[in-house]
Order: structure tokens, then C-alpha cells, then sequence
């Protein structure tokens, strides 16, 4: 996102690869065979199946024992993970399935429609398999996935009864006597079948879950001290199967490996990574140390032998029961946000830096996702810490336009902080809400278009953090974005003294050079000084290459294009623009104000190389791609501030003049005027891009011989421009004097 300064558990397996990072069943997998019949008939002859029972019994193995079984009859395999957000895994399958497509072919990642996006995709697809996992009556938006059905195999799995045909259900209940006793037999390590047939016996009789039994088994093996009498005495104390086989466990574990548990139980125990548990294990405890331990017992499992960043996961039967136990929860989330706050940068946090941070471990985002929601569980109050941990996310979440992740991030900071008027104190909390408080901006600018709420926020930051010593870098982005919203308003005296203000605070080879180079090139643009304001992006250009920011380039080719296209470089505009859209959409997918921007440079380009028809599709896609984002305002073009959008209207009216539709290309520029009028308000004649819709639309209404609109735009434009500007020129040659002055 160009203001911003700042894994999901998803399997995609295609092409009939073998295992991409999903995992096998337990090598003592057993008595499945008439349940993977049934589940292979269901899909066979309904593309559906519900995998519903307790936890513990089996329900992902089951899964995935098909999917070793059957995989080859697939091209495309998801498995989601429902405990954790849905739409960034669906995000990440499309991109699997788009690194085989061509460019024209590929998946649209904007995670607003990504699930009608997968779903328009598949439909023109066969052989392929969705495996959702985990999932709770909040899921329910994935019923859209149910039009599919007939066209591939879709599973859903839940420890909940599924709302679905009794049909299409596979219930997986508890086992059976003499399965039990075939389990045991493949895992315990005692020869004494009478032995293992007692403790089968018991476990039935109690409703022990097949995990617990498995677990058991390993539990004897590696306490060779306990007998099978001593063990089944414990374990079945008050009936509490579960509860008193931890405590057994538990009590040969060390305290902190105990503490280890409870933290991993607050964290996505569906899978952590082993750095994950390294940097929240209390200091001098030796990561590999603990994990041996902790595997010895079977509780944590090794589910990905990554061998830079393994991953390890918690069964949900026993994650419920630690959080169970007593023990001070606040007092440990507390310390899992600190650990997890210094993962990060303490000083100004950028937002390619934090992005990259996220990507480099798989898991994450889900495990700062489920802490969060454990805090909100738990009552914890708001803190700096949670602020920090919120920010970090947030951050996150707008490099990959999750917005709506990122709102629900906004509205917590609004209701914790700003709705009490909570004002930071120490450096450290003026650093943080200061630079919440820029993404905040960001948001009310770039995706709600309110300007007055995106200064407001900026102004409040500034003035929280100006008086602080040094913290340059975050002065000069609070600086700057109110430089750059200001020069979007028109205000361009303003903006520049911004812009003045922050160019003393830093130097020259810095991330915060680059967006000033930017918003001094917007300033001249905004003025119609396109050689000046060449020359700053040209600087731009090149700063970026040496610092590698290769997210600003969107925002720079369409700023670079519009400059070109205003000095009538048709040609280069094309090329930047082409380009960026073809080979590089991936730049743009999920943005879009830069998505707009990009096709109406495009439009423009296109008009002035004599492609009108190409010019007009790509001015209606900005156009309906704008008005569509129902998050920018533009319900009402009356009341309307989108400029980005007026350009595009105008764009679209060019294209049309072009075809000879002046009808209906004087209805876009009337439309963008309004737009404009309510942008730029006392700033209204200070503006480029205002006397040119002004010119475009007086040329129109004069081929139309519309006296009132012609007389309305072209008194409009001697008003705000000099006798001898080129537009004013520019409208005299084109409309003769003889029939100008009948009109």
C-alpha cells in the first residue's frame, strides 16, 4: 500500500505431486479400510463428505490416509486449517495454483473475493480435492464451496455435527475392542498380550479417544517403572481419562516443560515452530533439551521435518485440558506477548521488515492470531505490549491487504485507546500509538478515502511524538504522509513545507527519501510542472533500486505514467504500464487504489497510441473496480472524495469522446467534476488534473453544441488559468471562433 510506513496451515498439492507439505498418517494407522470406502463412495457419488466426532478419534488421520491413498486421481489438493483464519490459507492455495498459470490465467488474490475467486476457478476444473479441517459452526461461509460439489470432492471435519445431509455423514465413533488391542499391539513395546488385552479392555470401557490410547501406549513404553495395573488405577480416577493422564505425564516433566504446554496450549497447537518455542521459552533453557523431553512423551509431535524450522504440534484433547489446569493465564500470556514482541524491531517498524519476518515462519501469523484471541478470552486488559503485538499484526495484514484482518486490528485500538482518550506517556508508548496511529491514517486515506479523518490521526501523531528528542525517522513519516495527503488535496504550499520539514530529519539514502522524493514529484505534477516532477521520480526510481523496496513500485509507475502521458510520452507511459499490469499484476492484485491507478494510466496511454477500444476497457475496469469497493465511499458521487476515482471517470470520458460517445462522455467528466469539487474545495483552481477535465469536458460540450455545459467549463477554465496557458490555447485552436460565438 503506497501510504504505508511501516502461515497459515494450508496444503495446495497439484499436478499429482506427491505429499507437498502434507503430512502422512501415523504409521499405526488401523481398521480405517470399510471408513475410507465409505468416504471414497460419498465423494464418488455426492463430491461431499462430513467427517463429525469427538476429538481425539482420528478424524484428520482419516483424512489424510485417503489422501496417501488417492492423491494420485487428484491434479489440485487444499487442506485448511479452520482454527485459524480461513482467507489468508485460501490466499496462499491460489498462489500455489497460480506459479503454474500464465499471467492472464491467474487467480485474482484480493482477499476481499478470494472464495469467489477459488470457487470461479474450480468450477472450470475437475479432479481436485478440498480438505477443511478443524472446523466450528463459525465457518459457515465455506458453504459457498457446496456449488462445487459436483464438479470435484470437498471434505469438511469438525468435532461438531455438521449442518449437512445425514447422507453425506461419516461419523467416526470410538473404537472397537479388538481394534484397540490391534493398535496397541503395533505400538506397545510389552510382549504380554494379556497385559495389552487388559489395558484394551479399559480404555473401551471408559471412551478413551484413539489419541489417548496411542498415547498411552508410548507413555508405558518409555516409563517402564509404572505397571499396566499402576496406570490404569490413575488414568481412570473420577473417569477423568483425559485430565489424569496429563497429570500423570506432567508429573515427570520439568517445570519448564511444563510451562512450555501451556504456553504452546494458548498459541495455534495445531503447529508451532521450533524458533516459535525457542524465543518463548524462558531464558538459558535449551530449546533442543525441552523438545526432547516434551516428545518423549508424545504430547508434542513433530509434524514437518523442516530441517531449518521444524514444526511440532498439540493435540486439541490434551491444549483443552491444560488450559484447564490452575495456573496464572495472565501472568503467561504477558510473558508470550513480550517473547513474541522481540521477534520483531523495536525501533520504527517498516512494514517490507515486519512482512518478511511473517514469511519466514510458517506459523506465525496463526499463533499470533490465537494468542490474540486468547487475550480477548482471558479479559486481558489492553496494554503498550498488546498494543505492540496488535501493531505487528496489523502491519502484516495491510502488506498483504488483508484489510479485513487489519480492521479488526483498527477498531481494537479504537475502542482500547482512542474511545477513552488513553494518551501515551513514555518514549516507548508515543513510538508505538504514533505509529499506529500512521496506519490508521492510512486506512481512512487510501481505503476509506476520508481525508479529514487521515490528517486528523497524522496531527495527533505529530504532536505526540514532536517533542521527543531524535525518533527522526517516525517524525519524517508523519511529515511526509501529511505532505502527501495535503498534495492530493490541492493544499500544495502546505505540502511542501511538509515535505521541507521532513527532508531535514533524514538522509539522503533512506527509506524515508524515497516517499520524499515522491510526494515533492506529486507536488510538481499536481501543479502540471511534468518536467520538474519527472526528474524527482527518476531520483525515486533509482533510490529504490539501491535500497531494494520493490512494494513502492506500484505507486511509482502510475505516478511515472501520468507524468509521461501529461508530457505526451504515450509510448513510455504504455511500457511502464503494460508491464506492471501483465507481468507484474501480482504487485497490484490486492490493492485497489493502485489497481485503479494503474488501468486509468493504462486508459490514457492507449488513447494516445491510437488503441481506443483497449483504452475503453481498461478506463470501465478502474471505474467499476473503484465504484465496487464498497469500503471507498462511493455510493454517492455527490458527496464522494475519490480522486482516484474521478481520474479513472475522466479517463473513461476521453475513451468515449474518442469513439465519438460525447453523450456519454459528458456525463463521466460531470461526474468527476463533482468528485473533484468536494476534494479540492478551496484548492479547486490550483490543480492540474482539474483544468484538465475541465479542457476535455469544454471539448466535448463544443461537438455536442451544448451551449450551457460548454459555457459552464470553459468559463471555469479562463477563471483558474492565465490567458496565455497552453490549455487555454489548447481550447481556443480547437473551437472555432464563428461557431464558438453562436454558442
Amino acid at each position: 500500500m503506497r501510504s504505508l510506513i511501516f502461515l497459515c496451515c494450508f496444503v495446495a498439492i497439484k499436478c499429482y505431486a506427491s505429499g507437498y507439505n502434507i503430512y502422512p498418517p501415523v504409521s499405526y494407522f488401523t481398521n480405517q479400510k470399510d471408513t475410507i470406502a465409505k468416504l471414497r463412495n460419498l465423494l464418488e457419488f455426492h463430491g461431499i463428505a462430513s467427517i463429525t466426532g469427538v476429538r481425539g478419534n482420528g478424524k484428520t488421520e482419516l483424512v489424510k490416509k485417503y489422501f496417501s491413498i488417492y492423491q494420485k486421481d487428484y491434479e489440485i489438493i487444499g487442506y485448511f486449517n479452520g482454527s485459524i483464519s480461513i482467507t489468508p490459507q485460501l490466499v496462499a492455495f491460489a498462489e500455489y495454483i497460480n506459479s503454474d498459470l500464465k499471467e492472464n490465467n491467474k487467480i485474482s488474490l484480493d482477499p476481499a473475493t478470494i472464495q469467489d475467486n477459488i470457487i470461479e476457478y474450480l468450477r472450470n476444473r475437475n479432479n481436485w480435492l478440498l480438505i477443511f479441517d478443524n472446523l466450528s459452526l463459525n465457518n459457515g461461509e465455506l458453504n459457498r464451496f457446496l456449488d462445487l460439489k459436483d464438479k470435484g470432492h470437498i471434505v469438511f471435519v469438525s468435532a461438531n455435527k455438521m449442518q449437512k445431509s445425514s447422507n453425506d455423514q461419516i461419523i467416526i465413533n470410538n473404537l472397537q475392542i479388538e481394534h484397540v488391542k490391534s493398535l496397541l499391539n503395533k505400538v506397545m513395546q510389552i510382549p504380554d498380550q494379556e497385559v495389552i488385552n487388559e489395558l484394551a479392555e479399559v480404555l473401551v470401557q471408559k471412551g478413551s479417544p484413539t489419541a489417548l490410547i496411542v498415547d498411552s501406549a508410548y507413555f508405558l513404553n518409555n516409563h517402564p517403572h509404572y505397571t499396566v495395573k499402576e496406570y490404569i488405577k490413575k488414568m481412570t480416577n473420577d473417569n477423568e481419562l483425559v485430565k489424569n493422564y496429563l497429570e500423570m505425564t506432567m508429573s515427570s516433566l520439568s517445570m519448564e516443560a511444563k510451562k512450555l504446554l501451556t504456553k504452546i496450549a494458548l498459541l495455534n497447537n495445531q503447529a508451532i515452530s521450533k524458533d516459535i518455542i525457542s524465543n518463548i521459552l524462558d531464558k538459558d533453557i535449551d530449546v533442543n533439551e525441552v523438545i526432547t523431553e516434551l516428545s518423549s512423551t508424545n504430547l508434542l509431535r513433530m509434524i514437518n521435518t523442516d530441517r531449518n524450522n521444524p514444526i511440532f504440534g498439540l493435540h486439541d484433547i490434551y491444549k483443552n485440558e491444560l488450559l484447564k489446569l490452575p495456573s496464572d493465564k495472565e501472568i503467561i500470556v504477558r510473558e508470550l506477548i513480550s517473547s513474541l514482541n522481540k521477534i520483531f524491531p523495536d525501533d520504527f517498524k517498516y512494514g517490507n521488515e515486519i512482512h518478511h519476518i511473517f514469511l519466514n515462519d510458517k506459523t506465525l501469523a496463526g499463533n499470533i492470531e490465537m494468542l490474540l484471541e486468547n487475550i480477548e478470552k482471558y479479559s486481558i486488559k489492553p496494554t503498550y505490549e498488546v498494543l505492540e503485538l496488535r501493531l505487528n499484526a496489523l502491519i502484516n495484514a495491510f502488506e498483504l491487504s488483508f484489510m479485513d484482518q487489519a480492521e479488526e486490528h483498527i477498531q481494537w485500538f479504537k475502542k482500547s485507546f482512542l474511545s477513552y482518550n488513553i494518551m501515551p506517556k513514555t518514549l516507548g508508548e508515543k513510538q508505538l500509538f504514533s505509529t499506529f496511529l500512521i496506519h490508521l491514517s492510512a486506512s481512512e486515506f487510501f481505503i476509506y478515502m476520508d481525508t479529514d479523518k487521515a490528517l486528523q490521526y497524522l496531527f495527533l501523531a505529530r504532536d505526540i511524538i514532536n517533542n521527543e528528542k531524535d525518533n527522526n525517522d517516525l517524525k519524517s513519516y508523519i511529515s511526509i504522509d501529511i505532505g502527501q495527503i495535503q498534495a492530493y488535496l490541492g493544499d500544495l504550499e502546505s505540502a511542501r513545507n511538509s515535505i521541507e520539514t521532513a527532508e531535514k530529519l533524514v538522509s539522503y539514502n533512506s527509506n524515508s527519501m524515497v516517499k520524499i522524493l515522491f510526494v515533492k514529484s506529486l507536488i510538481y505534477l499536481m501543479e502540471g510542472n511534468y518536467h520538474s516532477a519527472l526528474a524527482e521520480i527518476i531520483k525515486e526510481v533509482e533510490l529504490c533500486k539501491d535500497l531494494g523496496h520493490e512494494e513502492e513500485w506500484p505507486a511509482i509507475t502510475g505516478q511515472k505514467a501520468k507524468i509521461l502521458n501529461g508530457l505526451g510520452r504515450f509510448k513510455d507511459a504504455y511500457r511502464e504500464t503494460y508491464k506492471l499490469y501483465t507481468e507484474n499484476y501480482q504487485l497490484i492484485r490486492n490493492n485497489d487504489t493502485d489497481k485503479g491507478d494503474i488501468l486509468t494510466q493504462l486508459s490514457r496511454a492507449e488513447l494516445g497510441i491510437n488503441k481506443p477500444v483497449e483504452a475503453l476497457e481498461h478506463a470501465k475496469l478502474a471505474v467499476n473496480l473503484l465504484l465496487e469497493n464498497k469500503k471507498r465511499n462511493n455510493k454517492s458521487l455527490n458527496l464522494s472524495t475519490d480522486f482516484f476515482l474521478a481520474e479513472a471517470l475522466v479517463a473513461y470520458g476521453d475513451s468515449l469522446s474518442s469513439l465519438n460517445e460525447w453523450e456519454k462522455a459528458l456525463n463521466e467528466y460531470n461526474k468527476a467534476e463533482r468528485i473533484y469539487k468536494n476534494v479540492y474545495k478551496g484548492n479547486f483552481n490550483k490543480v492540474d488534473n482539474v483544468s484538465y477535465l475541465l479542457l476535455q469536458a469544454a471539448k466535448v460540450s463544443y461537438k455536442l453544441g451544448n451551449g450551457f455545459w460548454y459555457k459552464h467549463y470553459s468559463s471555469l477554465l479562463t477563471k483558474i488559468l492565465p490567458a496565455e496557458h497552453y490549455r487555454i490555447k489548447e481550447l481556443n485552436d480547437y473551437v472555432k471562433p464563428v461557431i464558438r460565438s453562436k454558442l
